[in-house]
Parts: structure tokens; C-alpha cells; sequence
């Protein structure tokens, strides 16, 4: 049974990211797709030990990932900062071997750490495995064996999110408005203090413009209209997770949050276009740290471009464009 309905949403900062996550008792957990293998894992995070756990389903071939982190908790906030060490636990354990102790030995040489780091770390590790491992049997730990494993269970479904539904649902909805009426089904919203702010729709065919996305458009209409040059209080709502050129627009505006209901795999997956990045790493890649929260409400999100398979915006403006020509051009309606 799942009991992680009481847990409390928090934010994670680590290398890999600001990342939306959980926190029951004295266990954390968030979820993360890895922008290259494009698969998405579930880390957990014993906060009193200072140790990350990972299942990876398919990388290591079902086995265990451990860092040894040392962990700093903040009002509402969890920073995980990577201490060198790492541990793969094959299947749920006991076999396991230690792995980047040469990482530890290229920092030592190179820019040597406090001595006090070193040893905080090497004591961690060391009770990781008596205490879970050696000396007594608790792998995969207890604390941790009420969550699923797998990501985007247990947390969904518990209600963590459902605040942002109903701007997901309006998002959605925009999209499949701008696909009946002859558009492309992609659609954004500013949202402030819990209200719609400004939405904007894909226009780029219409206007002959390839950089007039949903999210481009929305940002520069409204920061010029506004007479503003950054969005850090709002939060913006897509249908589909940005791609690089939105990332862009999302990193310069300064947008204080990101949440999205289909993924770039998911959609390309529709389309038979290419992998994309993922957005949060996108985003992230640089100093600036912007939670990027999704999929949400994915299938709702998808039937939209199962109603309007996605084509082609060079086809469809080559075809938009000379139908224009067409119902314009006297000659043309001569003939």
C-alpha cells in the first residue's frame, strides 16, 4: 500500500538541477529524466544518513546507484551536493561494489578539499554499508520501501500536483481550440498569485514567423506590452515541454517556474521526430536554477495530438501559404 499521500512537497537542488520533489519524515525523492538515455528515474534521498539511492531499470541492469551527498535542508528547500563516492548494489543487494574513488583521488591532487570533507565522506560511506550491507541486512532500506520504485507512482495520484491542474487542463484546452481552428496544437500561459495573466498560441505558420512558438510569443507580448524585462514571480504553463529555442526565451525572461503536460519524448514519439533535450537540463545548464515540473496530466495532453496528428510546419506552411496565394491571385480564380 502506498502511504506517501502525507508527504510534502519541497524543492531539490543538486547537479543534476532544481527539480520539483517529495519529503516524508526523514526520506526525500524526486524524479529525473536523463536528457541523454531519455529514460526517467526515481532518487531517493535518506536525509539523517546523507546518502542518494537510484534504481535504474535498464542502465545497470537493474541494480542499485548510491551517492554518498552531503545534505543541507532549507524552509522548503533540499540540497544534495555530490561527496565523491558512489556504490552500485546489484539487484536489492548484498553484491555491490564501490565506484569513483579515482574521482576522490583527481580531486585530492588537483584542488584539494578541507581534510574535513574527506573524512565526512569516507565515514558515510563506511556506515552505508555496515549499517545497510554488512552488519545488518536492510538493502533496499526500510525507510524508503513504502514508495514505488519506478518513477511517476505514488506521487500523482496523491494529489502532490493538483493545484496545477486546472492550468494544465486550460493549456490543453487552448491547444486543441488552435488545432480546430486550423492551427498547431501548441499553447502557453502566464500565471500569477493562482491567476491567467496572459496565453498566447502558435502562430508561426500564419505569420510566417519560425520563432513565434507559444512560449516565445507569450513572453515577448506580454514583457513588451507590460514594459517589463523579466518574469521571475510567474510561472508558465505549456501543453508540451519547451524545446531549445523556447528554453532560451524561458532562461532569458527570467521565468520563475516551468510546468508542462507532454513530454518532448512523448511528442516525438507521436511525431516520428528526433529525441529532443529535456527542458530542465536545457534550462538548468547555466547558473540560473528554474524548477521544471512534468509531465502532467500526460494522456490528457496527448489526446490532442491524437485528435490532430502533428505535421510537418514546413509542409504545412508551404501548403497554408499557397492556399492563401490561390484565393487571392485573380488569374488563379480565373482558371
Amino acid at each position: 500500500m502506498d502511504q506517501s499521500s502525507d508527504a510534502q512537497q519541497i524543492t531539490i537542488e543538486s547537479r543534476l538541477g532544481v527539480i520539483d520533489g517529495f519529503k516524508q519524515g526523514r526520506v526525500a525523492w524526486f524524479d529525473y529524466r536523463n536528457p541523454v538515455r531519455e529514460e526517467i528515474s526515481r532518487h531517493f534521498a535518506l536525509l539523517d544518513e546523507h546518502v542518494k539511492l537510484v534504481y535504474e531499470f535498464g542502465h545497470f541492469d537493474k541494480a542499485w546507484y548510491v551517492d554518498v551527498i552531503r545534505v543541507t535542508e532549507k524552509e522548503g528547500t533540499i540540497a544534495l551536493e555530490d561527496l565523491w563516492i558512489d556504490f552500485i548494489i546489484e539487484a536489492d543487494g548484498p553484491t555491490y561494489r564501490v565506484i569513483d574513488l579515482d574521482d576522490l583521488a583527481d580531486v585530492v591532487e588537483r584542488e584539494p578539499p578541507p581534510l574535513s570533507d574527506v573524512t565526512f565522506a569516507l565515514r558515510l560511506a563506511q556506515r552505508f554499508v555496515d549499517t545497510h550491507i554488512h552488519r545488518s541486512v536492510d538493502f533496499p532500506p526500510k525507510a524508503i520501501s513504502h514508495i514505488p520504485r519506478k518513477p511517476g507512482q505514488g506521487v500523482v495520484k496523491n494529489g502532490l500536483h493538483t493545484n496545477r491542474y486546472p492550468f494544465v487542463r486550460r493549456v490543453n484546452q487552448l491547444a486543441r481550440e488552435a488545432a480546430e481552428s486550423g492551427g498547431d496544437p501548441f499553447a502557453a500561459l502566464l500565471v500569477k498569485d493562482d491567476t491567467v495573466v496572459a496565453h498566447s498560441l502558435d502562430d508561426s505558420v500564419r505569420r510566417s514567423d519560425p520563432t513565434r512558438l507559444a512560449e516565445l510569443a507569450l513572453i515577448s507580448d506580454y514583457c513588451s506590452s507590460h514594459g517589463v524585462f523579466e518574469l521571475s514571480s510567474m510561472t508558465l504553463y505549456t501543453n508540451t515541454e519547451p524545446c531549445i529555442m523556447s528554453a532560451g526565451a524561458i532562461l532569458c525572461s527570467r521565468i520563475g517556474e516551468v510546468v508542462f503536460s507532454v513530454s518532448q519524448r512523448t511528442l516525438q514519439s507521436l511525431s516520428g521526430g528526433r529525441p529532443k533535450p529535456a527542458a530542465a537540463w536545457l534550462i538548468n545548464s547555466g547558473v540560473t536554477r528554474v524548477p521544471v515540473i512534468g509531465p502532467l496530466l500526460e494522456e490528457e495532453g496527448t489526446q490532442v495530438f491524437m485528435d490532430f496528428p502533428i505535421e510537418a510546419k514546413l509542409d504545412r506552411h508551404l501548403r497554408h501559404h499557397h492556399a492563401q496565394h490561390r484565393s487571392t491571385d485573380p488569374l488563379q480564380e480565373a482558371d
